[in-house]
């Protein structure tokens, strides 16, 4: 189907007696043009036409470069190709979890994954950012930055909890309000995925630090994906009942299983 704009007011010879190219309607006017289509309901047509085909464009555009996307976010090599169809579950909590998360279409506050070492929490976590970017569009990070790609961008970060900490730890000495920026960059990112909570020593620096982020998402209702060994209840024993129940107001999946990387070998 052509442009809108190639079809409407365009001059034609005389001899051209193309009609309407919507409903076939011969079609002159006056004025020595030939409209393309006969009415506004047939306008809405082509317009309707060209908006799909737009549309069907753009979401395989995303699709193509998903891969490199997910790098930029920070997604570890080995989890690139992580997605909904190529997680296998092979109990029933697994496949529950994956049937939750893939009919999610928005997240507008957190998700709690917990489940032992080896079940596809972050597998899922992945999948869902995946799905969420076909939707939403994303942004990518290159040498000049963040460029958008394929219309409205949502930033997408992913950092392992440990990596967070020592990302701050290396400007807590400085006393020039590094920290403080460092630390607000995690509790103000638009899209926030932080794999592996808990492996960290709970040190009361530690705990301030993960209070001061989660808190602050908590509040601003900004999406986060929060990835741990520990149960809910386990991560309140650890970290305290006040950052537990922060997470509490979003969603909670637990999933059952063994260890894929074992059986793997």
């Amino acid at each position: 189907m052509e442009r809108v704009s190639s079809l409407i007011n365009m001059p034609t010879s005389d001899n051209d007696n193309t009609g309407c190219v919507v409903c076939g309607k011969a079609i002159d006017d006056p004025r020595g043009y030939k409209y393309q289509v006969c009415s506004q309901e047939c306008q809405k047509v082509v317009v309707n036409k060209q908006n799909q085909e737009k549309y069907s464009a753009v979401f395989t555009k995303r699709k193509n470069n998903q891969e490199y996307a997910l790098s930029s976010f920070g997604v570890p090599k080995r989890y690139l190709l992580c997605s909904f169809e190529s997680y296998i579950p092979k109990t029933s909590s697994q496949a529950k979890a994956l049937k939750v998360i893939s009919s999610i279409t928005s997240l507008n506050s957190s998700m709690f994954l917990s489940g032992r070492p080896g079940v596809g929490k972050t597998h899922l976590a992945i999948s869902l950012i995946r799905k969420l970017m076909l939707t939403w569009g994303y942004t990518v990070q290159d040498d000049a930055g963040y460029s958008p790609q394929c219309g409205i961008s949502v930033p997408i970060e992913f950092f392992s909890a440990n990596n967070i900490l020592l990302k701050i730890k290396r400007v807590f000495s400085t006393n020039d309000g590094s920290e403080e920026k460092e630390i607000n960059k995690y509790a103000s990112s638009n899209f926030l995925v932080i794999d592996d909570i808990g492996t960290d020593k709970a040190t009361d620096w530690a705990l301030g630090v993960w209070y001061t982020i989660i808190d602050a998402r908590y509040c601003k209702c900004i999406p986060t994906i929060i990835t741990s060994n520990y149960s809910l209840s386990e991560f309140a024993s650890k970290y305290g009942d006040r950052l537990a129940s922060r997470l509490s107001s979003g969603i909670i999946i637990n999933i059952e299983g063994e260890d894929y990387r074992v059986g793997a070998k």
